[in-house]
């Protein structure tokens, strides 16, 4: 169901696992936090790009990057819940999304790349004030509120 590759997280000096591709029919798609012995700590370019079914994904609490393009062009992506070990969000990585709806984005996110929400017109991010997305969603023009809760119903 899963494609990945082991590489060595300069973060936490140790092996870890890059989701790389997705082939699984589910609609709620929980990542792995482990794969075999290693933390699952990346989502790689395009690992679940044009994904049709997937309405709902849950990324697990070890992962700091989610590549360029790793969810773009999700038609039926609605909502996505990202833990507060994420640091880098890559270029396009849920551009095309139409039906996404909110993302609460940690304030752990320091670099978020170009485009990352491009075509989501029915998106609201969920921001920390002074955070990094607060200050993308007002240069983008992007829908925005803060967080009530650490969860997303």
């Amino acid at each position: 169901m899963y494609q990945f590759e082991i590489f060595y997280n300069e973060h936490i000096r140790q092996d870890c696992v890059k989701v790389t591709a997705y082939w699984g029919n589910e609609e709620k798609v929980c990542i792995p936090e482990m794969i075999g012995e290693w933390k699952v700590t990346c989502i790689g370019k395009g690992a679940f790009r044009q994904n049709r079914i997937m309405s709902k994904v849950v990324i697990p609490p070890f992962v700091t990057a989610i590549d360029e393009e790793a969810f773009q062009e999700c038609q039926n992506l609605k909502q996505v819940e990202m833990p507060g070990s994420v640091i880098f969000i890559g270029d396009r990585a849920f551009s095309d999304c139409p039906n996404l709806s909110k993302i609460r984005i940690p304030q752990s996110v320091t670099i978020i790349g170009k485009d990352v929400f491009n075509k989501c017109a029915k998106l609201r991010l969920l921001v920390y004030e002074y955070s990094e997305a607060e200050n993308y969603a007002i240069q983008y023009n992007i829908d925005w509120g803060r967080p009530e809760s650490t969860r997303l119903d």
